[in-house]
């Protein structure tokens, strides 16, 4: 059996003396794990670094095997590491998330390619904050925990958004927020007020992942049978408190 595809290097592991097992989120075929012969040789080790762009071959005898994997370097995105401390922090939460929650092999299209546009704005170095939110929050999505808050569950209107139960994952209005405001989360404007709104705060940024982080824990934790969060994650959202 044998696939071509593109992919992010999320996980590197040494195995034996010259070998390594790599970790890839590809475009049309998901998390996919298998063996790169000669990855400790300074040749090829030198290039793959997570968060490189991949060209891969995978291949193996019979699908359920691990399988070997031809690569070739895209863009190393070496950016990631030489800007900003906060970049790499979110870049591990990224990568920790994925290996967390992403059942391997499963075909999650979307996902990738907002993945790969976050990676590509955290190699900017700038107005990322707001994609990250947005990409937790599509990530919830996509694994089937999605959230509704382009309109109030009350009265339907889809202004005046300004709270989300935590319940139901959906939002509500403000007039209708009213005297519960205190058992519910708070929905952060930027998330509904512009399409074009990246330049937030850290404190904002905090806002979002509160609301995100609440669905993780309440409804993806228990179904994936784990009691906490990535530490990546946690790492991040302390690196992100002591900016705010």
């Amino acid at each position: 059996m044998k696939w071509n595809d593109e992919g992010i290097l999320i996980d590197l592991k040494v195995h034996g003396e010259k070998n390594c097992i790599i970790r890839v989120f590809t475009e049309n075929n998901g998390l996919c794990s298998g063996l790169v012969k000669g990855g400790q040789t300074k040749k090829i080790r030198s290039s793959l670094q997570p968060g490189a762009q991949l060209v891969v071959s995978w291949s193996a005898r019979l699908a359920e095997h691990l399988g070997t994997f031809q690569v070739d370097v895209k863009n190393s995105r070496s950016n990631l590491f030489m800007g900003e401390k906060l970049s790499l922090y979110a870049f591990n939460s990224i990568c920790s998330m994925i290996t967390s929650f992403l059942m391997d092999r499963e075909d999650q299209n979307v996902l990738y390619t907002h993945t790969k546009e976050l990676l590509e704005q955290l190699e900017k170095g700038e107005g990322w904050l707001t994609d990250y939110v947005k990409w937790e929050l599509l990530f919830l999505k996509e694994i089937g925990f999605g959230l509704e808050l382009s309109n109030c569950a009350v009265s339907g209107t889809s202004k005046n958004l300004s709270h989300v139960s935590p319940k139901t994952g959906r939002a509500v209005c403000y007039e209708v927020a009213g005297p519960w405001k205190d058992r519910l989360l708070k929905l952060p404007k930027f998330l509904f007020l512009s399409n074009d709104l990246t330049d937030i705060s850290a404190s904002e940024a905090l806002e979002g992942l509160v609301l995100s982080g609440h669905f993780f824990l309440n409804w993806v934790l228990p179904q994936y049978n784990r009691a906490n969060m990535p530490i990546a994650r946690s790492s991040f959202i302390n690196a992100l408190t002591a900016q705010n």
